[in-house]
């Protein structure tokens, strides 16, 4: 899969000079509050080696790279899903359906800044959506009470 989008100009394989190599090495070895997971390891390892942003959306990830790697920018997979590009070109109701299905089937997490917009997306939906904060279904839920 990998190399099929890679011969389609889609997917740049990328591997770690020294520097890169420190960087992940760091980042998986020493006390488990501190390491992270493989894939996440690396994201943050090269985007630090090409001075790229990266897409990061598990916590502990995102903890350590603001300690870390302050001046790296770090976005979630919901920045890419909430933004007008992807609005304009999927439309409403099937960003509505990712978004949906990124939280029931991959518990996708989402940053603060959009609950508001992923609440009005999902509508009575979002009652589903055990990944998202108990206070955001909730309120979901009286304002559906309400009506």
């Amino acid at each position: 899969m990998a190399s099929e989008l890679a011969a389609q100009g889609l997917l740049e394989i990328v591997e770690f000079d020294e520097q890169g190599e420190q960087i992940f090495a760091s980042l998986i070895s020493g006390p488990a509050a501190e390491t992270l997971d493989d894939g996440e390891a690396a994201t943050l390892a090269i985007g630090v080696m090409l001075g790229q942003t990266v897409v990061i959306d598990e916590r502990k990830a995102l903890r350590i790279a603001s300690e870390r790697f302050a001046t790296m920018q770090v976005i979630a997979t919901a920045d890419i899903i909430c933004s007008d590009r992807v609005v304009a070109d999927l439309g409403i109701p099937q960003v509505g359906d990712l978004i949906f299905n990124g939280l029931t089937g991959a518990r996708m997490s989402v940053p603060e800044r959009h609950h508001g917009w992923i609440a009005d997306i999902l509508g009575p939906r979002i009652l589903e959506c055990r990944s998202l904060p108990a206070a955001l279904r909730h309120a979901a839920q009286l304002s559906k009470i309400a009506e």
